[in-house]
């Protein structure tokens, strides 16, 4: 099985709605057209460093359920025989192919605000310690810049590019999936999948563009004061085409939450996708999260916040999750100088402290068989 990184996105409904922010720039999908503007961003690598961070089976479960480690030992350590630079996207990146065939893509540290390499080796981390094991195997690595170089050719995009005193870069390295990626099946009604009741009155849904989803808000706001609602959305739930397909929207939300990843959402569900038709959502494209700044934010605010039905096993995985060996852990994975800064973790265990009052207050409300339910 092998991942291609291009943007995915889950899905989910609000109830009010108010204010938001612009999504940032995609990474690898031309479905997505924000941008953001530029932000603090860590210093390159100084001195020599390893080349890559350690491959071993990460606690919980492996890609979709299947043992992983020959797969990340590859990303770690296999040697480059091709180069070529991704198509799309606002950030500089790499199609790396291996002696062996096998490819992987990767996204190296850039001053550019809207990609944050080592979000993707977190979110790895986070999904295999909540057990959902839907992110794509990922690895940091450092790269002779030379080996790059070629294939990036006279790109604008090169001088955002962090280079080390000794040529090299670091940057997340992503195992590519050969498997024909296939928009998921969401029709409209979909958000009812992860709702323990109806639909709000506004029957605005925030998972789409940001640009559109202000649009759309604003478009209430001027028929509420012309004394007119919204069109229904919807009439019913439509029956999700595959059973485990509101569990992994609702784990999607949950873990962009945690990571404040604003850029998941795209138009055409261009940015939800599964291995083939039919097959299994999968949570590519993670380099939006983790961003400076406040700990929470509107937008996955709103996304996530109208979510009201969980995998109970993912659930009992977040109140489980002891935050100082995990960052211990993410800590190993990272590159020195380590970018994990104490205030990131600080947002990372705060987001997940609101997620399970949130969890709590809904168990409260609707009892553990409907919230609990995915």
């Amino acid at each position: 099985m092998r991942l291609r990184p291009i943007l995915l996105a889950g899905c989910l409904l609000a109830g009010a709605l108010l204010g938001c922010e612009e999504s940032r720039a995609p990474q690898a999908s031309a479905s997505s057209s924000s941008s953001a503007p530029s932000a603090p961003r860590e210093g390159p690598a100084e001195g020599p460093a390893p080349q890559a961070g350690p491959a071993e089976e990460p606690v919980g479960a492996g890609f979709l359920g299947q043992p992983e480690a020959e797969a990340l030992e590859q990303l770690a350590h296999a040697e480059i025989a091709r180069v070529k630079k991704g198509k799309g996207g606002r950030s500089l990146a790499f199609k790396l192919t291996f002696d062996d065939g096998r490819a992987g893509y990767y996204k190296p540290e850039q001053t550019f605000s809207g990609t944050i390499w080592f979000a993707e080796v977190v979110a790895h981390a986070l999904d295999r310690a909540l057990a959902i094991g839907r992110v794509p195997p990922v690895v940091s690595r450092r790269i002779a810049w030379s080996k790059l170089e070629l294939a990036a050719k006279d790109d604008d995009r090169i001088p955002e590019v962090v280079k080390a005193p000794d040529g090299s870069v670091r940057g997340a390295l992503i195992a590519w999936l050969e498997e024909p990626l296939t928009p998921a099946v969401t029709p409209p009604g979909w958000e009812n999948w992860i709702r323990a009741e109806p639909f709000g009155k506004h029957n605005i849904t925030p998972f789409q563009r940001a640009s559109e989803y202000v649009t759309a808000f604003e478009l209430y706001k001027e028929r509420l004061a012309k004394g007119e609602g919204m069109p229904a959305y919807y009439a019913e739930a439509p029956v999700p085409n595959r059973e485990d397909l509101p569990g992994a929207l609702s784990d999607m939300v949950l873990l962009d939450f945690v990571m404040m990843n604003i850029d998941r959402f795209g138009g055409g569900n261009g940015n939800i996708l599964t291995l083939g038709p039919g097959g299994p959502l999968i949570f590519l494209d993670n380099s939006a999260g983790l961003s400076i700044g406040p700990h929470r934010r509107n937008l996955p605010d709103q996304r996530f916040f109208p979510c009201q039905r969980f995998r109970k096993a993912t659930i009992d995985a977040l109140e489980k999750l002891d935050l100082a060996a995990f960052g211990k852990e993410v800590e190993r994975a990272l590159l020195a100088p380590s970018p994990l800064t104490p205030q990131l973790l600080e947002g990372i265990a705060q987001r997940r402290k609101d997620a399970l009052e949130h969890v709590t207050t809904l168990r409260q409300k609707h009892g553990d068989a409907a919230v609990l339910s995915l």
